[in-house]
């Protein structure tokens, strides 16, 4: 098959296919593309093969980027009693400083 760096063979007997072996030349030259970015079965059957094994090692950094907000939002309603607790501490201690004071 003629690519564009190869020139054909003239053809014997005489000038009347000019026309005709341009077109024949083009197509030639546009199936010589198409064979060079043509990807085999095999070649095609890796490269989605890597990409799934790339996607299985996203989703799986994913899940543990997710397990980790989750135990984050799970600490939060801990982290909240244990802040009102605190805060109803520190209530109960002015309240009795100021009984104390006010009232005895």
């Amino acid at each position: 098959m003629a690519t564009n760096n190869e020139a054909l063979p003239p053809k014997p007997g005489g000038s009347g296919g000019g026309e005709f072996e341009k077109r024949i030349t083009a197509i030639e030259a546009r199936l010589g593309v198409i064979e060079k970015t043509m990807v085999t079965a095999e070649v095609f059957q890796r490269e989605l093969g890597t990409l799934r094994g790339e996607i299985g090692a996203l989703r799986d950094e994913m899940r543990v980027e997710i397990g980790g907000v989750r135990v984050e939002i799970a600490k939060i309603p801990f982290e909240l009693v244990k802040w009102l607790m605190a805060l109803a501490g520190i209530a109960v201690a002015i309240a009795t400083t100021v009984y104390n004071v006010w009232f005895r």
